[in-house]
């Protein structure tokens, strides 16, 4: 489980507070999903979760370790994958069958486990007629799908994504998001894995098992996505979007009032 504890964060001292008094609990075999307005502190949130910023007041603890253990920061950065926004900023081979297992070499993964996850991975995102090429040449469906394998293939504990699908186009947000929908069935050392992202998209939140809504740093609202969202005009209020079903169903109540 990832739980944080009285969360606060801001990037300087004199800075007013990006994130406060946050607290969460991620479980394993989870869906997660964030929203929120520009500016509410959706990816500061996400970076805290393994490390790549640190908080200023409260914990964020990984299976039992505090991300303020420095020692520990290997451990829980390779319990808890992320995957950027533009896939681009975190592509570093010269091909995609080198990309995929950059992250194994940096963890000491053997030769023949490493190519046979390879191989496993280059078959599961049908990157396999790729697998030679560099990586700056595919579509930027297949670049997310590259992102995703080369984290996966690390087996993560904790899937983090932010914002996958907003540079893509709508095939393969559904093939992207139909990934991630599998994922919590899946179990790495016996765990089931848990998936947290970001999105833009009301209705690519529908299935997802938590809804976690941000509004200037703060956790505004959380729980299953239809309990979420019978608080329309709060959203509309802080300038996020509804699924059509639940504005639909909102305004047609209205009217019979």
């Amino acid at each position: 489980m990832i739980e944080l504890e009285n969360v606060s964060f801001r990037y300087k001292s004199d800075d007013p507070w990006v994130l406060e008094s946050i607290s969460l609990e991620i479980h394993p075999g989870k869906s997660y999903v964030i929203m929120g307005p520009n500016g509410s502190g959706k990816t500061t949130l996400i970076r805290l979760l393994n490390g790549l910023l640190l908080p200023n007041d409260g914990k964020v603890i990984v299976d039992g370790m505090s991300t303020r253990e420095s020692d520990k920061l290997v451990d829980i950065r390779k319990s808890v994958g992320m995957v950027f926004q533009n896939p681009d900023n975190q592509i570093v081979s010269a091909t995609v069958e080198r990309e995929i297992a950059f992250g194994m070499e940096n963890l000491g993964v053997d030769q023949k486990t490493m190519h046979a996850q390879v191989d496993e991975m280059l078959n599961r995102f049908r990157l396999s007629p790729y697998r030679f090429q560099s990586p700056h040449y595919l579509s930027g469906g297949e670049k997310q799908r590259l992102a995703l394998a080369t984290v996966l293939a690390m087996h993560p504990h904790y899937l983090v994504l932010d914002e996958p699908t907003s540079l893509l186009d709508p095939a393969s947000r559904r093939e992207i998001l139909a990934i991630l929908g599998s994922l919590p069935a899946e179990k790495v050392d016996g765990q089931a894995m848990s998936t947290v992202f970001i999105t833009q998209f009301p209705e690519e939140t529908l299935d997802a098992d938590h809804l976690i809504i941000l509004n200037q740093g703060e956790i505004a609202l959380q729980g299953p996505p239809h309990n979420v969202y019978e608080n329309i005009d709060f959203l509309q209020e802080i300038g996020l979007e509804t699924p059509a079903r639940y504005f639909i169903s909102h305004m047609l109540k209205k009217y019979k009032t």
